[in-house]
């Protein structure tokens, strides 16, 4: 059974009104597998709907202990900031992608994305896929 490590992007879908949310939202529902996410991702999460869309502050606390109460939240460790930072420096990735990538080969996780880039650069480094092509 394949063990998923969803981005920031699948969450925010999930909760915004976008032509993708209900693929997103079908993905994190019907999940049987093991589903995890970082830290980084659910900061980014609070900070996009605090910043751009302007959401209150209980509404964003609300989506992360959802976020949180569904799957385990990964810390990243020095190794995979590390490698991560190796890979800013010869990909030129963001910070957290890079650090999603690490966390993402080193512990046999699937990465999921809606990223355009992480999905065809990054899968030259781990097994990098989209809410869509998981779904039934």
């Amino acid at each position: 059974m394949n063990k998923f490590l969803v981005d920031s992007d699948v969450f925010l879908n999930s909760v915004l009104q976008t032509e993708r949310q209900e693929v997103c939202v079908k993905f994190l529902d019907d999940q049987e597998a093991t589903t995890c996410t970082t830290i980084l991702n659910v900061m980014e999460v609070s900070s996009v709907l605090s910043r751009k869309y302007g959401w209150k502050k209980n509404d964003i606390h609300d989506v992360v202990d959802t976020i949180e109460r569904g799957m385990d939240v990964i810390i990243p460790s020095e190794a995979e900031t590390l490698e991560g930072y190796e890979l800013v420096m010869s990909d030129f990735f963001s910070t957290v992608d890079s650090i999603l990538l690490s966390i993402s080969k080193n512990q046999d996780l699937e990465l999921v994305t809606l990223d355009g880039g992480l999905l065809r650069r990054g899968s030259e480094l781990t097994k990098v896929s989209s809410p869509e092509s998981l779904i039934d």
